[in-house]
Parts: C-alpha cells; structure tokens; sequence
C-alpha cells in the first residue's frame, strides 16, 4: 500500500509536536487517502485519527528517532517500515491536558498513576478498531490547550513501543503557518509477539509419566518460551506450588538453550517453605537482556512444541529449570502425584509493575510409586504362617536398603513387627506376621512414560523385584531359589485412581512353604527297634557258633 500527500508524515511516524503546528497526513485506507481540510479562523473543532499500527518489527530507522517524519510529499511505503505491518485493536488512549510547563521528559517519567494525580482533565478514548486500529478524538476550541497521549490499556501482546507517548496541541497550523487543520492523522506503533508459554517434563525433557521410590530423588524441569520482543520485559517469573506428597530438594540449573544462567545475577529463586510450597523463579534485568541477546538467529519454539520438546539447543532455544524433589509418606500408591507451572511476565517497558495474568497452566506430568502385599502359607493347607524372614532384592538380586523416608512410609508395618531392625543404610528384611506382610514405596516401570500429561498412566508389567528366604517359618524349609515378584500401580490398591488414601486391599501375592521332612530323633521307637532286632540277630548267632563248638 502507499500513501501520498502535498504534507504528509510518513504513516510510521506520530505526531510529536512541539508547537502548535501539525501536518497532515494520510489514513490507511486501501485504495484511498484522505486530506486534512484546512481553514483560515481557528476551527470549532478538530478532530483527530489516531490509526495504531502493530508490527512484528520495524525497520532501524524507524526505532533510531522513534518514527519517520516525511514533510517533501514523497511516497511511502507501508510495507517497507517493517515486518508484518497491521492495525491493532484493543487500545486505549488517554489524553491529559497539560496545565504546567513540564517538558517531553519530565512528562515521559510520569506514571500513569501520577499524570491522572497530576492533570485530573483527561480524556479517555475509545478503544481502537479490531481491523484499521483505528480511534477518533474530537476536540472542542474550548477545550483547545497542550496535550499528552499515552496508552492507557494495549494488549498482552504488546511490548515495546515507538512515538508513543506522544504531544499534541490544539489549534493546529499547517507546517507552512498557513491556515488552521480541522483533521490530522497520527500513526503511533507498537512491536507484538506471541506471550511466553510454559511446559513440564518429569524425569527427563519430553517425558510425562514416571515412577520413583519414596524418597528417592525426582527431576522436574519448567520449560517457557521467549518471544521475539524479550527485550522489552520487565519480568518473566515461572512459579510452581508443590503437591504436599512432594518434599523440595534442590535446583540443578537453569539455563537458556546450551547458556547456563547465574544465580542471583541472572535470576533469583523463592524456595518452598512448610506453609507456604510455592516454588518461584525470576529472571533479573540482566537475566532477561542476556537472553534477549544470546541466540539473535534461533528458531521460536512453538506453544505447542514446548508441552513435550526433548532437546534444548542454541537453533531452538527455551527457558528451563530443572529441580529436584522426593515423594514423601504421604503419596496414595499407584496413584499419580501432578505438578504443573506458570509464568507471570509484564512485556511492558514502561518502568512500572504492571504483571499481565499469568499463563495458563503448562502440561500436567505426574510422578507415582507403589507397593506390594504378601501372605505366607503351607502349600498343602494355606495355612498362614509365622516367622519367615526375607531380604528384599531388586531383579539383579541387589539388597534394597533402608532410606529414612521408606522407614516413615512403613511405620504402620514396622510397629506391628513386620520388619527386622529397620535401620537406615541397612538391608530390609520383611518378617510374616499372621501369614502377612508388605513393603510400601517402591518404584514401577510405566507403559507409556512420554505420552502426552493429559493421558492417563498405564502400569500394566510393572519392575520385578525377589525376596529371599534367608528364615523359615518353624517345621519348614527355607527355599533355594529366590522369589520373584512384580510392583505396578495396582499391586496394593486395586483402583488407587479414585482413592485419597490408601486401602490396600489389592490380593497379596501367595508365597508358599513346604514341611521339613521327619526323621526318626534318636532314643525314639525306631530306634529301640532296630537295636532288638540286632541284639537277637546277635544273640542268634552266638548260639549257632556255641552249638558247633559242642559238636565239634
């Protein structure tokens, strides 16, 4: 599109005025211009065509002098002032009638809060046009004086900002003195991206679902965008507020494609506390330039492609922090354990605190551990048995040591004596009370760990472990072989989805004894009976040999 007039500024520039005169120049209107009538008395009224431009960019010399002034009539073209060139919608503009001397610069460190404070004669302005970003301002002559323009309300997307705010006074000459305008048009822009949004792996980037012992350490890692505007936030604050079944441990990192940011220089990190479990990390000044600077040719990485993006590169760089927690004793076996993030940000470089809503919630991966049932019985009877002792073994047929968390989630067992010397650094051993007993805690292999967080888990094979006799129940022998066994996520509730504590009441895995064989003690009947046998066998022979010394 062009647009051309006799005076015109160029539709990047605004209207900074810094004396009673303006010149006209063109609306953005396909296929048209418009001319700004002029007359010789100062008129009845003015009325001004605020048109607000958004762009993905704008071109250097656009942002040097904060917009172009053409004053020769000479052509402009829309499309060569930056990237994606459009109106924007949704803008609210306040005019507030200066009624002191303050210049440009002291009116530009003024807040919002304290123009209004300030100069109470204000005008707000309808919000612009969803199409042509368009908004009308008609002034009065008796409201004719010294104005300055800011932009009340804009949004989310919008960050930086050029020939806004702005002055403008009324009456309006044209530049050559000559004559009064009734109507001027003014073309204040701004630079728009996509807002940040966030993502959530547990374990490991691109994976949703996993399982882990209590108390063994568990990775999460926050993920978030960086738009193509990052140079005008302010803030960008990710905040994650912990499930009460997961204990804070660490952070690991945070970095930014391959760039690993400092802490305190680049960020700072609000840790959860007992009453209060909101997990918060917030990039500095410094923090958010470096990022803005760090990867000038990247590829932006997609709303969509953050939920479950695997790599994080300097060609595709993301936010990420990665920290560290542990299931405690109050985890429902089998049941998954969500955590999901956010990210607060202001994109608005304005010197206020003026925090847009925060994102949505990113994806919602989840963590999970389970836990086994056991009873012990005669193979012929089912009798339940007491006394039998065994070590708990992983597949490989390594000890499985106590960690003072698994000691807290089994506390119910080990008071009823279902447990040998419970000590943490040493193996467990279970002990058969009434036939029964149990281990709570242990991880299980999940069937389908990176679909999507929406997707619901599936543990259907399970971790095989193996118990080892190492006592018998009395009368009974001890087993040569190990006993296997498998944990999954419904080995000890049976639907532990729609539980909030546990019930425990999925079917104990049946481990079965066989009898010693009897053997005859000594001094018994058996024996006693064989000795008469030998002494008549002896006796009878002894007999014989005196019988055929006689005859002999």
């Amino acid at each position: 599109m062009k647009l051309s007039r006799k005076t015109l500024y160029s539709a990047m520039a605004f209207t900074m005025l810094t004396s009673a005169t303006v010149a006209p120049v063109a609306q953005i209107i396909p296929s048209s211009t418009v001319r700004a009538e002029t007359v010789a008395t100062i008129p009845e009224k003015t009325t001004v065509k605020i048109y607000k431009l958004q762009a993905d960019n704008y071109t250097d010399e656009v942002l040097k002098d904060n917009g172009l002034r053409n004053e020769n009539g000479s052509e402009v073209e829309i499309g060569k002032l930056g990237t994606n060139v459009r109106g924007l919608g949704g803008v609210v503009f306040t005019a507030f009638k200066i009624t002191d001397g303050k210049s440009k610069e002291e009116l530009k460190n003024l807040s919002i809060d304290e123009l209004q404070k300030n100069y109470p004669n204000s005008k707000i302005l309808n919000a612009t046009a969803n199409d042509t970003g368009l908004t009308t301002w008609e002034l009065a002559k008796a409201d004719n004086g010294r104005y300055w323009v800011v932009e009340s309300t804009k949004p989310e997307t919008v960050s930086n900002s050029v020939a806004v705010p702005f002055e403008i006074s009324f009456p309006m000459s044209k530049s050559d003195g000559t004559g009064y305008l009734t109507e001027v048009n003014i073309y204040p822009k701004n630079v728009t991206s996509e807002t940040p949004k966030p993502g959530k792996d547990v374990e490991k980037l691109g994976t949703n679902h996993a399982s882990f012992n209590i108390g063994q350490e568990v990775s999460w890692f926050i993920k978030g965008t960086v738009p193509k505007n990052m140079k005008d936030y302010e803030s960008y604050i990710f905040s994650d507020t912990l499930d009460s079944k997961l204990d804070f441990m660490s952070i690991s990192y945070v970095k930014y494609g391959t760039l690993t940011l400092q802490d305190t220089v680049d960020y700072k990190a609000t840790l959860p506390q007992a009453d209060n479990r909101l997990f918060k990390v917030e990039l500095t000044s410094t923090g958010i330039q470096k990022i803005a600077n760090q990867y000038p040719n990247r590829t932006i990485v997609s709303d969509d492609e953050i939920l479950d993006i695997q790599e994080n590169t300097e060609q595709k760089p993301f936010l990420e922090v990665k920290f560290n927690t542990k299931i405690n004793k109050t985890a429902v076996l089998g049941k998954a354990i969500p955590n999901s993030a956010t990210i607060q940000f202001d994109n608005t470089p304005d010197k206020q605190v003026n925090p847009k809503p925060s994102t949505p919630p990113s994806d919602n991966p989840d963590v999970q551990t389970g836990g086994i049932k056991f009873r012990k019985v005669d193979v012929t009877n089912k009798q339940a048995l007491d006394g039998a002792e065994f070590e708990l073994l992983t597949e490989n047929e390594q000890k499985i040591i106590w960690t003072q968390e698994l000691v807290d989630s089994n506390k119910v067992g080990i008071d009823a004596g279902k447990f040998v010397s419970p000590q943490v650094g040493q193996t467990i051993v279970m002990k058969s009370v009434n036939g029964e007993f149990e281990i709570r805690g242990l991880s299980y292999k999940i069937d389908n760990p990176t679909a999507t967080a929406a997707t619901a888990v599936s543990s259907t094979v399970g971790t095989k472990y193996k118990l080892k006799e190492t006592k018998a129940p009395a009368g009974y022998v001890i087993p040569e072989a190990p006993i296997e066994f498998a944990v999954n996520q419904t080995s000890y509730n049976k639907t532990p989805t729609t539980i909030d504590v546990d019930k425990a009441d999925a079917d104990p895995q049946e481990i079965t004894n066989n009898k010693r064989p009897e053997i005859p003690n000594t001094g018994g009947i058996g024996t006693a009976i064989f000795v008469v046998i030998g002494v008549a066998i002896m006796a009878f022979a002894a007999r014989g040999m005196r019988r055929q010394k006689e005859d002999n």
